[in-house]
């Protein structure tokens, strides 16, 4: 029968292990030869020439092992060889940690690897397919310590220059349409979405926590004031519109800029109070993403000359973070951030 490069690698390793043996023992004879006399309770000596004759032997007979059949991996009861396949067909094979005390800045199990071997290079890859075994990696701790290093299940460090702590492939449907039972606690990544199970049950109750769709995570702010028409462009007429910036704080007195990127590259969204000084007859201002085309809804109304009016809203800001806003009257306007989403 053919042999495989890892049989031949095998065999390779063996030989040299074969040569270091007889070596060492004719070395010994060699050495004793030289001496004194012999103990009375000595064994036989052999002869180098017989030495070898065994060497070459057992070497002849590790050649010969594969095409008399005999695996060059370990199979159950074997002991587990490295750099080649093991077979468990009972399937579960332990390594037991009995010794007395805590393992202090030790593990039971330390895998290494500095060589690339798959898509994802990993020391431990813990990977199921088919339904024998469904389940990729199981991790179980029941206690904890005073130390803080203590009771984790899973442990994920990384420096400053990896990549990421924990990569979740995204892949299968929306967990809201699946018709499998789903417990509470589960994390699934789906299209690029981040979802959660907050109750148990098919498909159970899930929550979006982040997304391509989602604004992301509010950083609320002391109110800052990004925008006074009065210090630049001044009124905003009926019919007009115009595109601001909201990214820098200004002077509320001055208009003067105080402070850049309040509002930092990134933000998807921000909370502001809109205000209308100055206004003019009836009106309404529409504040919308600096990309916007057409306004589709009022952020603001007045019902009579020389007004100030207040209101708190939001809106998703375009890449520049940029409002536009749309005059249905003529008012000067005042914005005041309050918080963003990034």
């Amino acid at each position: 029968m053919d042999t495989t490069d890892e049989e031949v690698a095998l065999l390779r390793s063996e030989v040299r292990e074969l040569r270091a043996v007889i070596e060492s023992m004719t070395g010994a004879v060699t050495s004793n030869t030289e001496g004194g006399p012999e103990p009375a309770d000595a064994p036989p000596r052999k002869s180098r020439r017989a030495l070898i004759a065994t060497g070459a032997a057992a070497a002849a007979a590790v050649v010969t092992a594969p095409a008399l059949g005999r695996p060059a991996a370990a199979a159950d009861g074997d002991d587990m060889r490295i750099g080649v396949n093991n077979e468990s067909e009972a399937g579960n094979t332990r390594l037991n940690c009995t010794g007395a005390g805590a393992l202090v800045n030790r593990n039971i199990l330390t895998v290494t690897d500095q060589a690339d071997s798959s898509g994802f290079p990993a020391a431990i890859g813990a990977y199921s397919q088919g339904d024998r075994v469904t389940n990729g990696l199981y991790a179980f701790a029941s206690s904890r310590a005073a130390q803080q290093n203590t009771g984790h299940a899973i442990v994920a460090a990384a420096l400053s220059n990896a990549r990421s702590h924990l990569y979740m492939q995204s892949g299968g449907a929306d967990p809201r349409s699946d018709t499998y039972v789903h417990n509470r606690g589960e994390f699934r990544s789906t299209g690029g979405n981040l979802w959660f199970c907050v109750s148990s049950g098919t498909p159970g109750v899930w929550r979006k926590l982040a997304g391509t769709a989602t604004s992301g995570s509010v950083h609320a702010l002391a109110p800052r004031r990004v925008y006074d028409s009065r210090f630049t462009d001044g009124p905003l007429v009926d019919g007009g519109s115009r595109v601001i910036s909201v990214k820098d704080a200004i002077d509320v007195e001055t208009g003067a800029i105080n402070q850049f990127n309040l509002v930092p590259s990134g933000a998807t969204a921000v909370m502001f109070n809109l205000a209308v000084v100055n206004t003019v007859d009836v009106g309404f201002l529409s504040v919308t993403p600096g990309t916007a085309t057409a306004l589709t809804a009022a952020s603001i109304n007045w019902f009579g000359t020389g007004q100030i009016l207040n209101n708190g809203t939001m809106s998703t800001v375009d890449g520049s973070r940029q409002l536009k806003v749309f005059g249905g009257g003529t008012a000067d306007f005042v914005i005041d951030i309050t918080g963003y989403t990034l």
